[in-house]
């Protein structure tokens, strides 16, 4: 948890997309935060940047294809191993 003054707050870039700060008495905010919040943002940066997205580009292709044979076939509820079980599964 971090406390600070209400003027830190205002004078802040980040102030108009912020929404986590809370009232601390009359003059403070308190800025809340824990390990999983903190590891969810840094993955999101990590992700948002250009290198993450080069190196997985030749990914985006077989997962849309995965999620529509998701969506749009019984797959998801295969309980099988193996193309020809997988198969059979699906089409019987």
């Amino acid at each position: 948890m971090l406390f600070f003054c209400v003027d830190v707050c205002n004078k802040c870039s980040f102030k108009d997309i912020c929404s986590s700060p809370k009232k601390y008495g009359k003059s403070n905010r308190q800025f809340q935060y824990d390990e999983i919040k903190l590891r969810l943002y840094n993955r999101r940066k990590n992700e948002a940047s250009a290198k993450f997205k080069e190196k997985y580009k030749k990914r985006i292709g077989i997962e849309w294809l995965n999620g529509r044979l998701k969506q749009y076939t019984p797959l998801k509820r295969v309980r099988a191993r193996g193309k020809l079980a997988v198969y059979n599964s699906i089409f019987s």
